[in-house]
């Protein structure tokens, strides 16, 4: 639920805040009898005396189905209650009445999107299940609840996260091209659930925010629109390309079979539409070898003699492809013998309309581009301010006085108060602060922006700049009157209207769950500067013009004219940020660039940014990371090495011989006598952080098939490297949901009208050889997207 007022001014209402309405409408236009659903997560910080199960929080949603209903036409079947959160019955008794008194009846609630603890209270108060439609809980797979059917309520898995992990993510409950729809028809066949909703549908948040591998959609590079299809994107297409809303599960034509080693084998479901004029059977097979089924018709399908049935399957080889149709015999028996492969999942449907896919097109992935200046003013008032994802606070656009003296278009961060209790209950409150997307991480850049306060309800009041900014995962690093990465902030006593009332910081501070054994947070803080600053008007109406430097391990911060702090910095990397301490603030004419004295990142890099992480180590021989073009597709635009490049890690200034080795046969496919060198001592870094060796006098080719080193010479005695760790796009579950490090990189963009899912990614872990040793690869679990180094390499424009 996108909250539609979360200013300190209780009446002042708009609907335009957030995504979900344009989402709603959207989905409406392509198939109007599509369900709403909206459940809330936390609410703002006035909604109360006691909080968001009060009346006040009954009237919230009324004003919430009300405004949707009058300004977009958009009526909900079903509201719930607070996520994963306490519940009360008289909460729920209230909110029935609200809902009949208000004209919604027609909308049923949800209850209570967590466990399954109130279909037993409801079993015993027959008050308290006559206001519930339907029970929600939350579950990889539904079991059986017989109290929710003997109360003859419908019963709902509310949130399902199996679809996890790597892509294109075939099989296993973290790759679950085949569990994701399998879990439709075990919700049935175990529990008599009828709607499975995934959490996400659609993974579009920033990759700096944890939960990095959520969903089976990608859509995570805002400049240049390109995205990602996993496998269960395709799969669960078995099921809603041959099914419509309304269409029920034949219970006597649904069940599950077990191999031989006890384990199940094949499991099926058949749908009707409401007349039992059209069915579909699903089958999904998760042995490893093919599994025989007979259908029989029955019932209202007998007479179907020579009838044509269309079959799809799909293959972790191929995805939803249509095969021979099947033609119900004419002997009498009106059976279908049905052999499902191994690993894989069957529909044959009645329908005569045929599913396909529309033509698509892919956009090509193209790196964050530097430099860059927000366009705020063109957007509409409370849009979400472009190219910001907020970890707390709402950042959207608003009108206020600008520097210039003109009324103008800004981003404004209008959070006023933190919401205290009435935040979703898993997460203690941060500070407000919007981060840049994963794939504009840089080392050396320069950034500037103005920022004016709001006065809000507090007596403090912040607003800051920040570079550097490592990936925020809030379930576990919730900083407390701070802000990830190294950040500027002007901090105003708003009790206080002399001029002894403004101060400014310059503080660093990063994400430590992973890279301090044992410490279980983020508190890794400290203050780097700090001083007093003095208003030459109304602090209220004043622009601050803030600006920071970062070169390698030194960070320079502006305020006005005025440099206020030269400072060393141990953050490596990152991205950039705003922030706020829970108040009103403005921002305006945010731009980052090249820092001095810095390379812009060469258009060739194979790398498109970099979050290396803190992790230092030294190494006696060759190291770097593993370029896998197994899979790489031979449609796609060949890939060829003209020069490589390894990143300065703090205090690095060595020379190091940079080669490349093919993984088939350990052999050098660009040798150390070839003489690529990068001389950290003297050489210039670009914004990335990467030296470069000379350019080759011809490219190299790498050819698919293989796979290949990339790999810099190390010394005991010499340079330390870095080396990534959790990997924010990694296969092992505990990386991906709460990571470290992150690389992103260009890949093979696909689309058009056959289906397939997005490339594994194509660097597929670390690989080291010591000097007398055997190339030794780390290409498990927490490895995907790892590189020690790193080190990178520049393409060829033309493949020789």
């Amino acid at each position: 639920m996108s909250s539609f007022k979360h200013t300190s001014n209780v009446s002042e209402v708009s609907f335009s805040r957030g995504v979900q309405w344009w989402l709603m409408t959207e989905a409406k236009k392509r198939n109007p009898n599509i369900p709403l659903y909206c459940l809330t997560w936390g609410l703002p910080y006035w909604v109360g005396p006691g909080g968001v199960l009060s009346p006040s929080g009954v009237q919230y949603h009324i004003d919430y189905l009300t405004g949707a209903k009058e300004k977009y036409g958009l009526e909900f079947e079903y509201i719930g209650i607070w996520n994963e959160a306490p519940w009360t019955k008289d909460y729920i008794l209230d909110l029935r009445e609200a809902l009949d008194k208000n004209g919604f009846g027609a909308t049923g609630i949800v209850a209570a999107d967590g466990s399954p603890d109130i279909i037993d209270a409801a079993g015993k108060d027959p008050q308290l299940a006559d206001a519930i439609s339907a029970f929600g809980v939350h579950a990889h797979v539904l079991t059986g609840e017989p109290m929710a059917q003997r109360l003859g309520k419908p019963y709902f898995n509310t949130e399902n996260d199996l679809v996890d992990g790597v892509l294109p993510q075939w099989r296993g409950t973290e790759t679950p091209g085949l569990s994701w729809p399998l879990a439709f028809l075990l919700n049935y066949i175990n529990a008599k659930g009828t709607a499975t909703m995934l959490c996400p549908g659609i993974h579009s948040w920033n990759q700096m925010l944890g939960r990095h591998m959520h969903g089976p959609a990608y859509f995570n590079d805002p400049w240049s629109g390109y995205y990602q299809l996993a496998a269960p994107f395709f799969t669960q297409s078995h099921v809603t390309q041959f099914t419509e809303i309304g269409w029920h599960f034949v219970g006597n034509a649904s069940g599950q079979t077990t191999c031989a080693t006890g384990t199940p084998c094949l499991t099926y479901a058949s749908f009707s539409d409401q007349t039992r004029t059209n069915f579909t059977f699903v089958a999904v097979n998760t042995g490893f070898r093919a599994e025989n089924v007979t259908l029989r018709l029955a019932g209202e399908f007998e007479g179907l003699c020579g009838y044509n049935l269309q079959r799809w399957d799909s293959t972790e080889q191929k995805y939803f492809a249509r095969v021979s149709d099947l033609a119900i015999p004419c002997d009498g028996s009106e059976q279908l013998r049905v052999s499902v492969l191994p690993g894989s999942i069957t529909t044959i449907s009645s329908l005569t309309t045929s599913a396909s896919w529309a033509t698509f097109s892919i956009p090509q992935r193209t790196r964050f581009s530097l430099p860059f200046q927000s366009v705020w003013g063109i957007q509409s008032i409370d849009e979400p301010c472009r190219m910001l994802s907020p970890v707390y606070g709402a950042f959207e656009i608003a009108e206020t006085m600008t520097r210039s003296g003109s009324l103008g278009k800004v981003c404004r961060q209008a959070v006023p108060q933190d919401p205290g209790a009435n935040a979703w209950t898993h997460r203690k409150n941060s500070w407000p602060t919007a981060l840049f997307p994963g794939g504009s991480n840089a080392a050396n850049i320069a950034v500037n922006v103005t920022a004016k306060f709001d006065r809000g309800v507090n007596d403090f009041s912040v607003v800051s700049l920040c570079g550097r900014t490592p990936i925020w995962a809030p379930a576990l690093c919730m900083p407390s009157g701070f802000t990830l990465g190294v950040c500027l902030s002007v901090m105003w006593n708003t009790s206080a209207e002399d001029m002894g009332g403004l101060s400014w910081r310059l503080t660093e501070a990063d994400n430590q769950y992973h890279q301090a054994v044992g410490r279980r947070g983020c508190s890794d803080f400290r203050v780097l500067a700090n001083g007093t600053l003095r208003s030459s008007g109304p602090i209220s109406e004043e622009w601050f013009s803030l600006g920071l430097v970062f070169s390698d391990n030194r960070v320079s911060a502006r305020i006005g004219t005025e440099q206020v702090s030269l400072s060393n910095t141990t953050l490596i990397s990152g991205v950039v940020s705003l922030g706020t301490s829970w108040n009103p603030a403005f921002f305006d004419g945010l731009s980052i660039s090249t820092a001095p004295n810095h390379r812009q990142p060469p258009t060739t890099s194979f790398l498109f940014d970099v979050l290396p992480g803190r992790t230092l180590a030294t190494v006696n021989g060759w190291a770097g990371m593993i370029l896998n073009l197994t899979q790489y597709p031979p449609t796609a635009p060949p890939l060829a090495a003209v020069a490589l490049g390894r990143f300065r890690a703090p205090g690095n200034a060595q020379q190091h011989q940079l080669a490349i080795a093919r993984a088939s046969d350990g052999a050098w496919v660009i040798p150390p006598s070839s003489g690529l060198v990068v001389d950290l001592a003297s050489c210039t870094t670009d914004a990335l952080g990467f030296c470069y060796s000379q350019s080759l006098p011809k490219a190299v080719s790498l050819p698919t098939n293989d796979s290949y080193y990339i790999v810099s010479s190390e010394s005991f005695s010499g340079d330390s490297l870095i080396e990534m760790i959790f990997p924010a796009t990694g296969a092992d579950y505990g990386s991906y949901r709460s990571g470290d490090t992150l690389m992103t990189y260009g890949q093979p963009s696909g689309g058009g009208a056959a289906p397939m899912a997005a490339l594994p990614s194509l660097v597929s872990g670390k690989v080291i050889r010591n000097v007398t040793a055997q190339w030794q690869t780390q290409t498990e679990g927490s490895n995907t997207d790892t590189a020690f180094g790193p080190v990178n390499l520049l393409l060829a424009a033309t493949v020789p």
